[in-house]
């Protein structure tokens, strides 16, 4: 995502070098071409190619990657991300910490989680919402899951002490649902 940004392209490899109103260059470009007039690659935009516009900068377009930053976070595995999937969900009611790890790889990578656990709970039971299984370790944060190639582990953290039962057929450790999907057999 950096190779958006004009900092990140010396004065021949983007359209708008001219541009000093944003010293720190916290507005992204608002395109990046693979070539551009054999310069590879190259941040541009229609505003300047086009003639309609001054600058190649995306406003709409960089307004959102704050987003972005409240939601992933590295993992020690090249490539995969840890995607918190409560962090822009202002209206859910009651859940546990929730990351989803996709691998994009062809074999399978084994990665390091820390989700933002509450106070006082230490040990954790971690349920992969796709499989509809509780992985096999409890363990105190950081977490090592095992992510299969091309796939996805939506990682619920569940303290390793929370009752697992079936309610109106949704999955609940304690009070929380941890799974909705219906017809799952209690575990």
């Amino acid at each position: 995502m950096q190779e958006f940004y004009p900092d990140a392209h010396d004065a021949f490899h983007q359209s708008c070098s001219f541009w000093t109103a944003d010293p720190g260059a916290l507005v992204a470009c608002e395109g990046l071409r693979r070539e551009w007039d054999g310069r590879r690659p190259y941040a541009t935009g229609d505003p300047v190619r086009f003639s309609w516009g001054a600058v190649d900068l995306g406003l709409y377009g960089s307004s959102h990657v704050g987003v972005f930053g409240g939601v992933a976070a590295r993992t020690d595995s090249e490539g995969i991300l840890a995607l918190d999937c409560l962090a822009t969900d202002a209206h859910h009611g009651p859940a546990f910490p929730t990351l989803l790890l996709y691998n994009p790889h062809a074999d399978e990578r084994r990665v390091t989680a820390a989700p933002a656990l509450p106070p006082g709970t230490a040990q954790r039971r971690v349920y992969d919402a796709v499989a509809q299984r509780f992985l096999p370790a409890t363990a105190a944060a950081p977490f090592t899951l095992t992510v299969p190639p091309d796939g996805a582990i939506p990682a619920v953290f569940i303290p390793a002490d929370a009752a697992v039962h079936m309610r109106n057929g949704r999955l609940c450790a304690g009070e929380t649902v941890i799974d909705w999907h219906e017809g799952l057999q209690s575990p």
